[in-house]
């Protein structure tokens, strides 16, 4: 596996970065899975800011797209004051012999329980399991308990 990450403010920068990426991974098969965390940016102006690297990565495995208020400053000196400015970061994971299954729950369906009880099934019937990656959006779950599970 190889991971890139990259800070974007815009939708050029969101070009320049697919550019990069279909570069990077020419003559390759990788599969790739793609974490977005959005601050300071609502879901669709999030959408609207990667979508050029949505286009150039079709098959890719858009997981985990969170949209946080404000960032913590890098250094706090103390002093702890938010950084409100807009920045996605985004994180390819490019796998070269691996498969990638995303599994997506909505509370609104589904209780935490059964979720966690879904999720220890999955992993225990999944063979040479190498990873797993929680994405939890909203206040009502604990990640705690999905730490547990795993």
């Amino acid at each position: 596996m190889r991971q890139k990450t990259f800070e974007i403010v815009s939708k050029d920068e969101a070009i320049k970065v697919a550019n990069e990426m279909k570069r990077i991974t020419a003559n390759s098969s990788y599969t790739i899975s793609l974490k977005v965390l959005a601050f300071a940016l609502s879901y669709n102006e999030t959408r609207n800011m990667i979508e050029p690297i949505c286009e150039a990565f079709p098959n890719a495995i858009l997981t985990g797209v969170s949209v946080h208020a404000l960032r913590y400053p890098e250094d706090t000196q103390d002093i702890v004051e938010f950084d409100d400015s807009p920045l996605i970061r985004l994180s390819f994971f490019m796998f070269e012999k691996a498969n990638v299954t995303q599994i997506i729950y909505d509370y609104n369906e589904i209780s935490q329980g059964k979720v966690l009880t879904d999720i220890r099934n999955k992993m225990s019937e999944t063979s040479n399991l190498k990873g797993v990656n929680v994405s939890v959006v909203g206040l009502s779950s604990n990640i705690s308990d999905f730490l547990e599970v795993i």
